[in-house]
Formats: structure tokens, C-alpha cells, sequence
């Protein structure tokens, strides 16, 4: 296809066919106010075929205010195009380049890319010669961004986005859903939300979607689908008020006080939270929206507490508890289903006076700035708790 001066415009396949012309306004006074979003040229090939017939895709939208989508064989190309500038680039690149800024470290982003590290690395010369500046600072470790670097990610994430979101037009003439989908998640118990299961289910309705489940915490979590590392995030969300975010709740819990069962509260109805402040505590980690939340609610009642210890993990902090070390405020569904029969070594006891509550929400982009995938998970991720709540 021949260089000419243009930006991406919106893919739009569907009434009118291949091989349309979509007129759309466009105005050489609009490109010199910065109206619109312009790429540097990204070229990307594939084979696809719709009506047992191979066509292609040109994605094209000129000074002349068209975009022109035309019919040929055995391929897809789509051309994002900044205008006067003749510089080619691959998206590959740029997914190599977003995946080292991520990770900060080219071991993990060439295991995440499925290359060797030299590959990495000279896709990564590749685009900063193309570029015309150096992207990371060479020796850091971590990895770090220059100021051209940093400039860069961004444009980078998005036209991605954009040509994730082009193919995916041209997936959806053929109802296939395609792509990459970045879910985060902290480790959820079956009990709560079978998530598991809930995955592979959408996995195998939509085989031509690429996975990827990241754990981390919930503030990290928040920040990395905010800046578009992730799609979206199962996790349990501090503030529901997020700027550009969109909250859909799934499933809560109430927390209970998990005391051993040879303890003077094991026997009791309720527990008050100023009674429980003279125990000693084996907490979850400071990071831990869970902690978060316990720590407001000894504050909001102008309590204090000692803790012990604490510790990232949900199973060593209960068998902490079954061993004397202390007493903890514990989800219910991460507590055994034998261990409140008789002779076993844990009991749960409820909160008088005070309601902590643990909540699990799909947190992702507001509106059409969410992926696809992301829309379409969030919808099935509804549906199927909607099912549960009905079931139980």
C-alpha cells in the first residue's frame, strides 16, 4: 500500500461489506488543532476469511475524510498512518517494547513473549532506531524508561488497543471473539467465587481468546488496569468512586473472629471488636485490602491492637490461630468446612456491634474504553453470579 498522509479512523464492517467507502468529515484545519488520534505507520498481516472467501482489510482513512476498507486475498492489513511521516514499524515491536516496560526485566518479558532474550532485545534496537532515541536506560535493574521511553509507552499501549480493537472488528463479522485478555486477581478461595471454574468456561467458549491471570494486590491491581496493563481485576475495592473505572460487584462476606477452640470466646454467642482488642493478633499482610478494612474498623472505634505477626497467606494464618499464637478477624469461606465440628481446633465467632465486610468486584475500564474481551468477561462473570446468588 502506498504512504500517503492519514490517521486511523474507526473500523466500521458490518451493513455496508467489504469493499465500502465510509465517508467521515475530516478537515486539514481539524489535523493542524491535534483533532484525532495519530500513529506512526504500524503494519500487521494475518490470514482470516469470512463467507468461505479470503479477504483483506485496509484500514485507511486519508485527508480526504474516507476509510476505505477494500476486498483482496489471502490477507489482512491494517495501516495506521501519522501524517508526512514514512517511518515502518512493526507491532511487534511495540509489543516487546510494552512488555519490557512492564516487567522490567528481559528474562520475564521474553518468557512472556515467547522468545529467546536476544530476540527481545534486538526487536527492542529495532524500534529505537526506528524511533530515533534510546528507550531504557542500559545497565538498570530493574529495566528502566528513558524520558523518551516514558513518552512513548502510552502511544504505545493504545495503538495496540487500536489494532486489538480493528481485528477484533474484523473477527466480530465472523462472531469469533480474538485477542489477548490481562484479567488480575488475588488468590480467591472456590468458596467465594469459583473462579476457576468460571475461567475455563469462558475459555472454551471463546477458544481463540489468549489468557492471562496475574495476582497481585488490590491497590496494585487498581493502578494497573487504570493504566492499561491489565483489562480488568477481580479484586476487593477500597473506594468504589474510581476516575474512568467502572465497578461491578460479584460476591461479599462478613468477617468473623477466628479464636482456637480451647479459647475463652470459642464458646460465645457474639464478640464485640473492643473486647477482641485484648488479644494478641496474627494479621494479614499491611498491603491487604482485608487489613485495610480491619484497620478502619479498630480506628473508627478508637481501638487499638497487638498484633503478633503477619503473614500473606490466608492458610498459615489460620493454622497460626489453631496453634495459640493468637486470634484473627477471617473470612468465612477460608475457613475448612470441618473446622467448626466438635473435637477440631478452630471456632468462628461473629462481630456484635460492628459489620467488616470483605467484598470481590470486577473493576475495568468505564464504558468503550474497556477491551472487548474485558466487556465480554464482565458480562459472563455477571451472569454466572447472578446464577450462583439464584442457586444458593
Amino acid at each position: 500500500m502506498a504512504k500517503a498522509k492519514a490517521t486511523i479512523q474507526k473500523l466500521r464492517v458490518g451493513a455496508a461489506g467489504p469493499g465500502a467507502v465510509v465517508p467521515r468529515p475530516g478537515s486539514r484545519a481539524e489535523r493542524r488543532e491535534g483533532i484525532g488520534n495519530y500513529f506512526p505507520l504500524v503494519r500487521e498481516t494475518e490470514t482470516t476469511s469470512c463467507a468461505d472467501r479470503d479477504w483483506s482489510v485496509h484500514l485507511l482513512s486519508t485527508s480526504s475524510g474516507a476509510t476505505a476498507i477494500s476486498t483482496l486475498r489471502q490477507q489482512v492489513e491494517i495501516q495506521f498512518i501519522s501524517p508526512g511521516d514514512d517511518v515502518s514499524m512493526e507491532l511487534r515491536h511495540l509489543r516487546h517494547f510494552v512488555a519490557l516496560a512492564e516487567e522490567g526485566s528481559f528474562t520475564q518479558a521474553a518468557a512472556r513473549e515467547l522468545i529467546v532474550q536476544s530476540g527481545l532485545s534486538s526487536s527492542v534496537r529495532a524500534l529505537e532506531k526506528e524511533v530515533g532515541a534510546e528507550l531504557f536506560v542500559r545497565g538498570s535493574r530493574p529495566v528502566r524508561l528513558t524520558a523518551e521511553g516514558q513518552a512513548l509507552l502510552p502511544v504505545a499501549r493504545h495503538t495496540l488497543e487500536s489494532a486489538a480493537a480493528a481485528r477484533q472488528a474484523v473477527q466480530d463479522v465472523r462472531g469469533l471473539l480474538s485477542g489477548h485478555l490481562r484479567i488480575g486477581t488475588y488468590p480467591v478461595n472456590p468458596n467465594f467465587l469459583p473462579l476457576p471454574t468460571w475461567l475455563a468456561g469462558f475459555a472454551r467458549a471463546h477458544p481463540a481468546l489468549e489468557i492471562t491471570v496475574r495476582q497481585t494486590g488490590g491497590p496494585a491491581m487498581t493502578q494497573m488496569v487504570a493504566d492499561g496493563r491489565l483489562d480488568c481485576a477481580l479484586l476487593d475495592p477500597l473506594d468504589t468512586s474510581l476516575s474512568g473505572l467502572q465497578v461491578l460487584p460479584m460476591v461479599s462476606e462478613r468477617l468473623m473472629a477466628a479464636v482456637p477452640a480451647g479459647h475463652p470466646l470459642a464458646g460465645t454467642k457474639s464478640v464485640t471488636l473492643r473486647r477482641l482488642a485484648r488479644e494478641p493478633f496474627v494479621e494479614t499482610d499491611p498491603t491487604w485490602t482485608t487489613r485495610h478494612r480491619t484497620d478502619r474498623a479498630f480506628a473508627a472505634a478508637g481501638l487499638t491492637r497487638r498484633i503478633a505477626c503477619e503473614v500473606a497467606d490466608w492458610r498459615l494464618l489460620l493454622d497460626l490461630v489453631r496453634a495459640g499464637l493468637g486470634i484473627a478477624l477471617a473470612p468465612p469461606s477460608q475457613v475448612g468446612a470441618t473446622d467448626e465440628e466438635p473435637g477440631q481446633k478452630l471456632r468462628l465467632v461473629p462481630l456484635a456491634g460492628a459489620e467488616i465486610e470483605r467484598e470481590l468486584a470486577l473493576v475495568l475500564p468505564a464504558g468503550l474504553a474497556a477491551s472487548p474481551a474485558a466487556r465480554r468477561i464482565a458480562s459472563y462473570l455477571c451472569a454466572r453470579t447472578r446464577e450462583s446468588v439464584a442457586e444458593a
